[in-house]
C-alpha cells in the first residue's frame, strides 16, 4: 500500500451521516430563533430594570441633602423607607 491510494483529504465524512444535517436543520433554526428571543428578552430587562432604578436614584437625590442637613446619620439618610 502506498499513500497515493489512500489520498489525504481535510475534511472527514462519516458515510452514515449522509442525511443527517438536513434533518437536524429545523432544529437549529428553532435553537438559533428561541436564543434570538431571549437574548432580546434579557436585554429589554435589563434596559427596564436599569430605567426603574435611575428614576428612583434621580427621586432619591433630592431627599438626601435635606436629611444630611437635619444632621441625620450619612448612612441613614441613604436608607429607604
Amino acid at each position: 500500500m502506498t499513500n497515493d491510494e489512500f489520498p489525504m483529504t481535510k475534511e472527514f465524512r462519516n458515510p452514515n451521516d449522509e442525511g443527517r444535517t438536513s434533518e437536524l436543520e429545523p432544529r437549529r433554526f428553532q435553537a438559533m430563533t428561541l436564543s434570538a428571543f431571549a437574548t432580546a428578552a434579557l436585554l429589554l430587562t435589563a434596559i427596564g430594570i436599569y430605567g426603574v432604578v435611575a428614576c428612583t436614584v434621580c427621586q432619591r437625590a433630592q431627599e438626601i441633602p435635606a436629611r444630611r442637613a437635619a444632621k441625620v446619620d450619612p448612612m441613614e439618610a441613604l436608607r429607604c423607607e
